[in-house]
């Protein structure tokens, strides 16, 4: 491998993107927001708010929202779809509940199979009129508008949209609202609120929050998305010619996010990690990781440890099977709650590519390889199995057709042109490239 140092900037962080068009709608004025994901799930979250009344604009690659205040949501046509976003439609669904109005919340067949009731239930203790319109707990949803009353929550489950959805519920509460996380999970959504400057308490046991009189615009930076990055710097740590180096810039480094960089780390990859500065109450800095080093395999538990990598096992996965002995991960019950049931296709797709990966509760193991080529595979509609497959199809000897790889779409459409800065991969179709432009053609 020739010596090559690849400088890189990962597109917008897909969670702070999300949750800041959420609070900014909320506003009284117009924010700007720079550096903001350009996905599927964005462009349907952007389009989200515009059907609720949110003027949105942009400027070069920047969004404009003018927000509507704490209860200016309106929909003409009564219904939000949220296409694939678990994240968009937990907290829309939070937000609709303390308007004034009927709506309806809805997603693809990916979000209709994702589970609703943990949020519905917490939502209709502060006084949520929520009708399941289908199936009990899965969208799509009818809901009609009231006053939210604050109140003690207790979270059951780890996912930290269920603290973001109702964070987002309290704001519009007639009090304040109590709640007791099950474990600390990706605290986005508190950084976001404390760079407002709204009363959140943060006891370590329970966050509680007083709602604002009102919310006044700021202007807010999105940094990279170090999930994004993830899947790069494992593409790198698994080659063993030494050589190459990836320096991933201005990239989020949330302690409650960056547990992959700390697991392959612990592998033995030659990695560095530095913190330059806050955006928004959010520390970034760059990662350097280079080429060459045998890496070994590890055992990854502990709730809020696995919360903080839960998005990255997938690619966490595919780097052991190149290690030297087994990687066991447990405490990723979660998985079961993401686009697929991602302990599942993990170990399925492994399983194609001649690892004989296994499920145990809450959990997997990965034996080490080497990969061998099933010829074609096809990758079911999760964005993160789908980068893993190009991942593991460019360590093989042989070369592999994949199907729906461009699924991608969801959180990293340019995926295809940054892998073939390390790996190679030829589409046999132009994938759609997300942005600016793409509102209008959804009609925002």
């Amino acid at each position: 491998m020739p010596h090559e140092n690849i400088i890189w900037r990962p597109p917008g962080d897909k969670s702070i993107s999300q949750r800041a068009t959420f609070l900014t709608s909320l506003a009284e004025g117009t924010s700007r927001i720079s550096g903001l994901l350009w996905s599927e799930d964005t462009i349907n979250n952007l389009k989200s708010l515009k059907q609720s009344g949110v003027q949105i604009k942009t400027v070069g690659e920047d969004v404009l929202i003018s927000g509507v205040g704490k209860y200016g949501y309106h929909t003409g046509n009564k219904s939000v779809n949220l296409g694939n976003s678990a994240t968009s439609s937990r907290i829309m669904l939070a937000l609709l509940c303390g308007q004034r109005g009927c709506f309806r919340v809805d997603g693809n067949q990916v979000l209709r199979r994702r589970p609703m009731s943990w949020i519905v239930e917490s939502l209709r203790d502060m006084g949520a009129k929520i009708e399941w319109e289908g199936e009990t707990g899965y969208l799509p949803v009818d809901v009609t508008g009231a006053l939210l009353k604050g109140r003690h929550h207790r979270i059951r489950v780890s996912s930290a949209q269920a603290v973001s959805a109702l964070l987002f519920a309290a704001l519009l509460a007639d009090n304040p609202t109590r709640i007791y996380r099950k474990t600390k999970a990706r605290d986005h959504t508190e950084r976001l609120f404390n760079y407002f400057g709204f009363n959140l308490v943060d006891t370590g046991d329970y966050l509680e929050l007083t709602p604002p009189n009102k919310i006044l615009a700021l202007d807010l930076s999105v940094p990279g998305d170090v999930s994004s990055a993830a899947f790069l710097v494992g593409l790198v740590a698994m080659q063993r010619n030494p050589g190459l180096s990836l320096t991933v810039k201005d990239v989020n480094l949330n302690p409650t996010r960056t547990g992959f960089l700390d697991v392959i780390r612990r592998m033995g990859a030659d990695i560095d990690v530095l913190e330059q500065g806050t955006v928004c109450g959010e520390p970034i800095g760059k990662v350097v990781i280079r080429s060459g080093r045998k890496l070994k395999g590890v055992t990854i538990a502990g709730d809020a440890f696995v919360q903080s990598m839960i998005d990255e096992i997938p690619i966490i996965a595919a780097v052991a099977a190149t290690a030297e002995g087994e990687t066991v991960i447990l405490d990723a019950h979660e998985l079961a709650d993401k686009d697929t049931d991602r302990a599942f296709t993990t170990i399925e797709l492994l399983r194609q590519f001649g690892i004989s990966a296994r499920s145990i509760d809450g959990g997997l193991i990965i034996p080490p390889g080497p990969f061998s080529s099933p010829g074609t595979v096809t990758v079911p509609n999760d964005h993160r199995i789908a980068m893993v497959a190009m991942i593991i199809a460019s360590c093989c000897a042989q070369e592999t057709i994949i199907h729906n790889w461009d699924v991608v779409r969801v959180s990293f459409p340019g995926f295809l042109d940054e892998f073939n800065r390390i790996g190679h991969a030829v589409a046999d179709s132009e994938l759609k490239l997300w942005g600016p432009h793409s509102l209008e053609e959804v009609g925002v």
